[in-house]
Order: C-alpha cells, then structure tokens, then sequence
C-alpha cells in the first residue's frame, strides 16, 4: 500500500517535477511510506528530503516549552518555506492520548506560532498534501473507540477509489454551487442554518492539483480525499446546526457539537460531550475565529463515517469556522474548525442538491 500512495501523491496529485524541492514530514511508524515517497520523487530527479518527528519529541515541545515560545514562528519552519516548492505531511503522531493533558492555552499559541508558516506557505503557492494514513494507529483506535481493522480497510479503500469519477462529480456539485446565491442547509435533528456564497468559487478537492486548481488558489490535496469546498459571505450566516457526527478532538470525542449564528458570527457553541475538549482553545485564539468560513459537501463513495474522514464520506456536509484564506474568503484567524452532518438536507435558493446525506444533482 505504501508504494501505491507515495506513486499517487507524487506523480497525480502533486504532478511533482525535477525542479521541485520536496519536504516530507515523516514519524517513526510511516518510515516506510515517506521512504516510498522519496524513492518516487528520486525516480522523477526532484530534490527531496525527509524530516522526522516522533511522538516524544512532539508531546515535549507541547509539556516543556511555554506558551511564550510556542507562540513564536519555528525559524526552520519559516527558512525551509522561502525554498520548498511541496510540503508532503504524513498524519501523525501515533498515540494522541497525551493530547488529553496538554492545556488549552498550549494549543492556542502553537497555532498562533504556525500562523506566520502558513501565512508564507500561500504567499508562495507551496504545494502539500496531508496523508491521513499515518493517522490510523492502533493507539489512536483505542484512544476513540475505534475498530483498527475496520478503520485501516476502510482508509485504504478510500484512497483506491476512482478518482475521475469523483472529479466528474464534483464539477458537477461546484457548478450548483458556484450559480447559487443562498444556501439552506437542514437536518432531522434541529439544524436549520442559512448563509449566502453569492461570488464565491469552489475548491473541487478530487486528488488532483492541476492548473485550473491552481489559478483557484487551490494548492493542498489530502489522501484519501474527495470534497467540493465553498467559502462562505462571513457576515450572511443565521440559525442553528448541531452536528450529528462525533469530532475527534485532542483525544476526546465530542460528541452533539452545536453552534449558533448570527450575522455570521457564532453566538452559541455547546455540546452534549466533552465541550472542553475544543471550547477553551476556541476562546483563546484570534482575529475572525467566530465567523462562519466555509461549507463543505464529500464526494468519495467509499469513505465511512464516524472516523477522522467525515467531511469526505459522498454526501456529507461540512460546516467550518474561523480562517478561510486560503479557500479565497476573507476570515484572517490562527483557528480553523469543522464538523460534519451525515443526514443534511442542502437547498440552493430553494433547490435541493443534498437530500438526507445523499446528493441529488
């Protein structure tokens, strides 16, 4: 498996070339596939070199380092990016159940530390993909509550699947979207939110970068992955959407998440369970953190939910807050969230494309 996705990453959805110079973010349990994945770009001439991180020395920069310094942008991070031309980032790290003690306020400046990265990350168009492989441990199974087995099949089909077919579909979606003005978005279990895309373009998220990707400013992939992707008027959103999916979230599931809007802003954010597991780093981040950013609908027919890979799973539907530059909205934040509806119902001005989690169009 490991060879087919490094083959995939690099020469289809990357399209890398003999004049790239190539970062990949590796641990210790995805040797392999980043050694694949240099052997690959070694195969094509690029210039490529991998750095490896390990959950010891992950969880101490987190546990030793105050918030002061997490705060300040990584001097490497910053140099590598005035030269890297694609970032390859290998899910990780194995074991997230360290997550659970690390203050929220830890979090909130490591965010704001990687703000500046990425900031120049698409300042110079870098190209990257995030492989959600690494992602499936046996530590992280147990953590959720998840089966391994299960999990792994599953995350293996999804990135086999036939990517045409998504394309094809998602242009398909993009289209609707990209005609619509406002969008209504229902479920069976209290959501009814409505907000505008009137002059936004998609991100059709398909596996691929090419050049129409690129002139949308669309420079990240993810593997597996299949999604069409809209940035939202940040002002337009009102009502509720409460969240029939589990989010994992720094070693806790929570579970009912909820958020209430007005004039784009959130002015509810509850949940049934574990709400101090994203709540407290929520409120200690900056700039457009409480608006509306983005909706999401997944395209690929073989993801199942209730693992990390929500969003993507055909005809669930994504709502997320916070930063959204780089989808081409206006939100300026060092926070991002999303969580996923299974069962939607999606009207654009009044017609329906997403019928109870199944697309229509």
């Amino acid at each position: 498996m490991s060879v087919r996705v490094a083959h995939a990453v690099v020469n289809d959805c990357l399209r890398i070339r003999p004049d790239d110079v190539v970062t990949v973010n590796t641990w210790p349990h995805t040797i392999e596939l980043s050694d694949a994945i240099l052997e690959e770009c070694y195969r094509i001439g690029a210039d490529a070199v991998a750095i490896l991180d390990t959950d010891r020395s992950y969880y101490s920069q987190l546990e030793i380092l105050p918030e002061e310094n997490l705060k300040v942008t990584s001097k490497h991070c910053l140099g590598m990016a005035e030269y890297t031309t694609v970032n390859i980032f290998i899910g990780g790290p194995a074991n997230p159940i360290r997550l659970r003690k690390i203050p929220p306020g830890k979090f909130a400046a490591l965010y704001e530390g990687e703000k500046a990265h990425t900031d120049k990350s698409r300042e110079r168009k870098i190209r990257s993909a995030f492989l959600v492989q690494g992602m499936v441990t046996p530590e992280r199974a147990r953590t959720y509550g998840f089966n391994f087995q299960r999990w792994k099949r599953m995350t293996d089909s999804a990135t086999a699947v036939r990517y045409d077919d998504m394309s094809i579909l998602g242009r398909r979606v993009a289209s609707n979207l990209e005609r619509a003005r406002e969008v209504r978005v229902r479920s069976r279990i209290g959501t009814d939110l409505k907000f505008s895309i009137l002059g936004r373009q998609t991100q059709v998220n398909d596996g691929i970068i090419d050049d129409d990707d690129l002139k949308r400013g669309t420079l990240s992939t993810m593997l597996p992955t299949g999604s069409v992707t809209v940035s939202v008027v940040e002002d337009s959103a009102s009502g509720k959407v409460t969240f029939d999916l589990p989010v994992p979230q720094v070693g806790r599931l929570v579970h009912g998440l909820q958020w209430v809007f007005e004039n784009g802003r959130v002015v509810g954010f509850n949940a049934e369970k574990n709400l101090d597991a994203v709540k407290p780093v929520f409120e200690k981040t900056h700039g457009d953190k409480d608006k509306i950013a983005s909706l999401s609908i997944g395209l690929n027919p073989r993801v199942r939910t209730g693992f990390i890979t929500d969003s993507l799973a055909k005809g669930a539907v994504t709502i997320g807050i916070g930063a959204n530059l780089d989808i081409g909205g206006k939100n300026d934040s060092d926070y991002g969230f999303q969580a996923t509806l299974s069962q939607a119902t999606v009207e654009l001005d009044g017609r329906t494309i997403v019928e109870n989690g199944k697309i229509v169009v």
